[in-house]
């Protein structure tokens, strides 16, 4: 009986032993896993530690129960092979639960260690509290220090897929998160310009992001972790996790002298096949070819891992297979936003592949716009100049982006070219996408180039050779964000203002995303002019500008920043005494209205709050009535109608779900109501009485003091306290200022002199105001820096 010996399981090991399994009936299948699962998901750790998952149950695949009774294969766990003998056709198996050592026979032998975490050897590396997340085990031991250090803060090293991940996943769990990336931008598969709006989803989110920044080693002292950077930042924290890449599992391979690519992938044919002609490789460990350059590559994904296990069970059950290669289709969510890309990008054709191409930007909507819920798609493809031929697509988004980026993908597989995306017939309903969908659309801009039809200028050649720069926006559009050295002509006033524009020279025409732009393009060279487009218009010129620098971040997401922080405190220091008021508090998603009043006042107003049932099309409250409650969604879904000034139409302004508040603003200015609301589904409100809002609003608040004022108490004795978090301080800060970041406060007030009287202050105010109450709480005499440190004029100071 012919017997193969597969090591490893989980993608590729374990569809390689159950199809070859479903080919033949009589083969000997010996499965070895060196963990102590033989299948699971390991692309679903971050979210098992983020608790999205909630059994550790559910990550797995397959146990070896289901291995021996459903398939008849001998899959054994905890068993590690040590060696591998290609003459004697022997390989060596450990069993790490005993100790004992034995040796197994083979016919054909299939490799498929996988790859392990990257763990260079920094000063430090080895103290605790610094993780690598490959496996089950290394998942549980991270979520079980989690739970007994009650983490608050954490490090996440490498901004790759992982580390996106890990960032979302502690961040959802309250924990204030540190992403130390040492490339210029996150997920280096992107575009760099692509990444903006994930930098930004970062940002909002409260997650500090250093990129650039190489680690160079580390210090653990008390409960705390130093990570130290080559350009002299340090960042504490109480959890460290390494997602700096993988490198092969390629030991084995060594041992039986098989041929290893310049990184350490086992060298493979297209059949899978190592130089050895009985022993196949699969997975992570192995060197494969981008079927769009050509060129060699490695990809650790499962995708092609699992590809690669069904080809060479093929191969061993004597059918002919082969293994085309891979294009590095992936996807990435964080947040709001969802990141996805296939084939070739930019970088790599710059640097590697000698390819004569084209780029070209759009920003369609995922469906059409006038149905509610219409989201933007950032989008870039880049094909070749020549023929036209695909050979990659990005896209970033809040909706319908992997599904675009499939259709690319399968594009790529059948060489298609742009022309075939322009004719590409693709789902249209008006909840789902357009007559002329983001794929049609990036495709036409993209063959009409082709064709001859438009002259494209990429934006490090806006204005060159003299050229003129032409804004076809609105006014109030280029007010809010002008392109420098732009003439501004609106795409309507074009015909009735030619002769202001040149026809001797180029002439560089952009709008916000690009469609006007085009618009214009066409008609100025029906006019006789050379006019070019700037492809994906303003919001596509603001990517390229600001994704090296992280200056670029505006102070509003900062402010945000602040808020949601501040907002976790807040309700931590709330649900810690008040149990009863928890629920209310997880389900907030928009907490302004109560953020700066005392907590005790909100405690009660939410008491006060009553329950009302209501049905789906029942209006809740209608525009122009008096204001009388207001209301927080506890279940269900809400449309809020608005009738606009000048006409009688009701449109639709915006959508509510569970978590959404209205109400307030005829309550705060004792107005009418601005806005009707309409339930769209049956559901659940908490609402709180005109009488009882107004005793909450009209509270006394947390004094402020501005600037000068600041400055001048503190000549006079008074005390700064600074609430931001370490990285922050470090960067800037007052000299002589006391630090303890808002989320220690309540644990460290036996460090504050209860005669004395502090300023709190942080980045825009709202950190400082909670703290201001929680001082206030615990008798201390404390003021607010009003507006925060970001306009502080005097002497500031910093630790680099």
């Amino acid at each position: 009986m012919k017997k193969v010996i597969i090591i490893g399981g989980v993608a590729g090991g374990a569809s390689c032993a159950t199809r070859l399994r479903r080919h033949n009936e009589e083969v000997d299948i010996l499965l070895l896993e060196r963990g102590p699962y033989v299948s699971f998901a390991n692309c679903g750790l971050p979210y098992y530690i983020g608790d999205v998952i909630k059994n550790e149950e559910d990550l797995f695949l397959a146990n070896v129960e289901l291995f021996k009774e459903r398939f008849r294969i001998d899959a054994r766990i905890n068993s590690e092979v040590t060696d591998v003998d290609p003459d004697s056709k022997t390989v060596t198996v450990r069993n790490l639960e005993s100790g004992e050592s034995y040796s197994e026979e083979y016919d054909e032998l299939v490799l498929a260690p996988g790859a392990r975490p990257v763990r260079p050897p920094l000063p430090g590396i080895d103290v605790d509290g610094i993780f690598s997340l490959r496996s089950v085990p290394d998942s549980n031991q991270i979520k079980q220090w989690i739970h007994d250090r009650n983490v608050k803060r954490a490090v996440i090293i490498g901004g790759g897929f992982i580390g996106i991940e890990m960032v979302e996943n502690l961040v959802e769990l309250g924990i204030h998160t540190t992403l130390v990336e040492r490339n210029p931008q996150i997920l280096p598969p992107l575009d760099p310009e692509m990444t903006v709006p994930l930098r930004t989803a970062l940002h909002q989110h409260g997650v500090a992001v250093y990129l650039g920044e190489s680690v160079n080693g580390f210090e653990r002292a008390g409960e705390l972790t130093t990570v130290k950077t080559e350009s002299g930042k340090s960042f504490q924290a109480e959890l460290v996790i390494l997602a700096i890449g993988v490198m092969p599992e390629n030991e084995l391979a060594k041992s039986a002298g098989l041929t290893l690519g310049p990184r350490g992938h086992i060298i493979v044919d297209k059949n899978l096949r190592t130089s050895d002609s009985h022993i196949y490789a699969i997975g992570d460990c192995i060197e494969v070819k981008n079927i769009v350059s050509g060129s060699k590559t490695a990809l650790a994904l499962a995708g092609p891992a699992n590809r690669q296990g069904r080809i060479v069970a093929d191969m061993l059950a004597g059918r002919g297979r082969f293994f085309r290669g891979v294009q590095g289709t992936a996807v990435c969510g964080l947040f709001n936003q969802t990141a996805a890309m296939t084939g070739l990008n930019e970088k790599s054709l710059k640097e590697q592949v000698r390819i004569e191409y084209s780029v070209v930007y759009a920003h369609p909507t995922n469906h059409v716009g006038y149905y509610p819920g219409a989201a933007p798609i950032q989008f870039k493809l880049i094909y070749d100049k020549s023929d036209g031929r695909v050979l990659g697509a990005q896209a970033v988004g809040e909706a319908g982006v992997e599904r675009r980026i499939d259709v690319i993908s399968m594009a790529i597989q059948m060489h298609a070219t742009v022309f075939d995306l322009e004719e590409s017939e693709l789902c249209y309903a008006p909840q789902y996408g357009a007559a002329k969908d983001p794929v049609n659309v990036i495709g036409m801009i993209a063959a009409n180039e082709m064709r001859g039809d438009l002259s494209i200028t990429h934006w490090n050649k806006m204005g060159s050779g003299g050229a003129v720069v032409l804004d076809v926006r609105d006014a109030n559009e280029v007010a809010a964000h002008a392109l420098p050295i732009a003439v501004h002509i609106p795409l309507n006033d074009i015909r009735d203002r030619q002769d202001e524009l040149p026809k001797d020279s180029e002439i560089h025409v952009s709008c916000a995303v690009g469609s006007r732009a085009y618009n214009a393009v066409r008609l100025l060279r029906n006019l006789g002019f050379q006019a070019n487009l700037l492809s994906g218009g303003e919001k596509t010129f603001e990517h390229l500008r600001s994704c090296a620098s992280d200056d670029a971040v505006s102070m509003e997401h900062k402010d945000r920043m602040d808020f949601l922080l501040s907002w976790e405190v807040m309700r931590d220091t709330l649900t810690g005494e008040n149990e009863d008021v928890e629920q209310v508090l997880a389900i907030l998603k928009n907490p302004k209205v109560f953020y700066r009043l005392p907590l005790g006042n909100i405690v009660k107003a939410i008491r006060r709050m009553e329950s009302v049932d209501v049905k789906s099309g029942e209006a809740v409250m209608n525009q122009g009535d008096t204001g009388d409650f207001f209301y927080i969604i506890r279940k269900g879904t809400a449309e809020v109608w608005q009738q606009g000034l000048y006409d009688n139409e009701q449109k639709l302004v915006a959508k509510l779900e569970t978590g959404d508040h209205f109400g307030e603003e005829a309550l705060v200015t004792g107005g009418a109501r601005n806005a009707s609301v309409k339930m769209t589904s049956n559901g659940n409100l908490l609402r709180l009485n005109r009488e009882d809002f107004q005793e909450l609003i009209t509270q006394q608040t947390i004094e402020e003091v501005d600037i000068d004022k600041a400055h001048q108490l503190l000549s006079q004795g008074c005390k700064m306290l600074d609430v931001r978090y370490q990285e922050e301080y470090e960067e800037s800060h007052v000299p002589g200022v006391q630090l303890i970041p808002l989320p220690e406060l309540r644990n460290r007030l036996d460090e504050l002199e209860p005669d004395t009287q502090y300023i709190a202050s942080c980045l825009s105010g709202k950190r400082s105001a909670v703290a201001a109450m929680i001082l206030k709480q615990h008798g201390f005499n404390v003021l607010v820096l009003e507006h925060g440190l970001r306009d502080w004029p005097y002497e500031m100071v910093s630790e680099f």
